[in-house]
C-alpha cells in the first residue's frame, strides 16, 4: 500500500479563522493552533497543534504548577487558570514552565484534542 502521509503531526493546514500574525494563536473550534507564519483572514496556513510554546497569558494569574491545566481566555487572548467563561476553549494546555504574576507570558504544552467550549 502507497504512504498516504501528508504532513508531521503535530500541525494542521488550514484557512486562518481570522487575521494572524507568526507566533498568534487562532482557535479552531476547541483547537489552539499557534501560526507558523502571518496570514490573513481565509488565507491557507500551517499551525502548529502540539508542542511547546511561550504564549499570552493573563499577568495578574500565578502558573507557578508545573502540569496545572490552563484555558485560553477567548476574551483576553491569552492563558488563564481563573475561571473560565462562555467560550473560553477549557483543558487546552498546561503549564511547561512556572509563570508568576508578574509575567504575561507562560511556556505551555499544547493538548490537541482535549480542549472543550466552555458553556455557560
Amino acid at each position: 500500500m502507497k504512504n498516504q502521509h501528508k504532513i508531521h503531526g503535530g500541525e494542521i493546514v488550514a484557512p486562518a479563522p481570522a487575521q494572524v500574525a507568526s507566533g498568534g494563536v487562532a482557535l479552531f473550534s476547541a483547537i489552539l493552533g499557534v501560526a507558523v507564519g502571518a496570514y490573513e483572514s481565509g488565507e491557507l496556513g500551517v499551525f502548529k497543534t502540539h508542542g511547546q510554546d511561550t504564549l499570552p497569558k493573563v499577568e495578574a494569574d500565578d502558573m507557578s504548577t508545573v502540569g496545572e491545566m490552563l484555558f485560553w481566555d477567548v476574551s483576553e487572548g491569552a492563558f488563564s487558570n481563573g475561571t473560565a467563561e462562555a467560550g473560553d476553549i477549557e483543558n487546552c494546555a498546561y503549564v511547561a514552565e512556572p509563570a508568576d504574576d508578574t509575567v504575561t507570558t507562560v511556556t505551555v504544552e499544547l493538548c490537541p484534542g482535549l480542549g472543550t467550549v466552555a458553556q455557560a
